[in-house]
C-alpha cells in the first residue's frame, strides 16, 4: 500500500544541475484516496510526455537543428501528449513548462525533479553517480517518488513510527507498506497539515468555477 519507485537526477558534476526544484505540476486535489486512478493516469501521461519530448528534441538536434528550434519542437511533442487529463491533478502548462526547460537533461531526471518539485518524493541522499580515474566526476540526488503527496507524507510519518528505514541512496528501499504495517500505524499521531492545503486549493478553484458559470450562464439568459 502507497509503494514508491527509486528515481535520482544528476546534481553536480560533469552535467548542469538537473534536480532544481520546479513549480507545482501534481496536487493531490482531489481529497480522496479512491481517485489515486486520476493521479496515477497524470503522472503516467507526463512520463509519455516526457518521452516524447525528449525524442523529439534529440532528433531535431540530430537533424542540425538549433536548440531553440529543437526546443520548440520538444514543447509540440509535450503538448499533444496531454489528452484527457483530470485538470485538478495535473497543471499542464507549467508541466509543459518545466519539460521544455529540463528536457536536456533526460527523461528520468526531469521526471524526478517534477515530482520532487510537487512534494511527492522522499529524499535518500546524494551519491556518486559517475566515477573516472580521477575521482568522481558525477554527483547525483536519490529518491523514492510516490504516485501522491498523501502517500509520501504517509510512508515517511509510518516508516518513522515503526523505525523502517529507507535503505541506501543506490539502492532506496521504496516499498509500500503490507496490509499488517498498515493496520499498525497510529493516524493520530500523523500529521496532515500539507495535505490538506491541497484539499482546500481544490476547493477554492471549485468555488471559483461555480460563480464564474453562473455568471456566464446569467449573461447568456439575459441576452436571449
Amino acid at each position: 500500500m502507497f509503494s514508491g519507485r527509486n528515481s535520482s537526477c544528476k546534481y553536480s558534476g560533469i552535467t548542469k544541475n538537473c534536480c532544481k526544484n520546479t513549480d507545482t505540476v501534481y496536487r493531490d486535489s482531489s481529497g480522496s484516496i479512491l481517485s489515486n486512478s486520476a493521479k496515477s493516469l497524470a503522472i503516467t501521461q507526463t512520463y509519455e510526455a516526457i518521452s516524447a519530448a525528449y525524442t523529439a528534441y534529440t532528433t531535431s538536434l540530430s537533424a542540425g537543428a538549433t536548440i531553440a528550434t529543437s526546443s520548440a519542437a520538444a514543447s509540440g511533442a509535450a503538448q499533444s501528449a496531454f489528452v484527457g487529463v483530470d485538470p485538478y491533478s495535473i497543471a499542464i502548462a507549467v508541466a509543459i513548462q518545466v519539460i521544455t526547460k529540463m528536457i536536456a537533461c533526460g527523461q528520468q531526471d526531469t521526471e524526478t525533479a517534477m515530482l520532487n518539485g510537487s512534494g511527492y518524493c522522499h529524499f535518500i541522499a546524494t551519491f556518486c553517480s559517475k566515477k573516472w580515474p580521477t575521482g568522481c566526476v558525477q554527483k547525483s540526488k536519490s529518491y523514492c517518488c510516490f504516485n501522491s503527496k498523501l502517500g509520501r507524507i504517509l510512508q515517511e510519518q509510518g516508516r518513522a513510527q515503526m523505525g523502517k528505514g529507507w535503505g541506501s541512496p543506490t539502492n532506496p528501499s521504496c516499498g509500500g507498506f503490507t496490509p499488517d504495517e498498515f493496520q499498525s500505524l497510529d493516524f493520530s499521531r500523523i500529521d496532515l497539515t500539507e495535505y490538506y492545503g491541497d484539499i482546500k486549493s481544490k476547493g477554492d478553484s471549485l468555488i471559483q468555477k461555480n460563480i464564474t458559470d453562473g455568471v456566464n450562464n446569467y449573461y447568456q439568459q439575459i441576452q436571449r
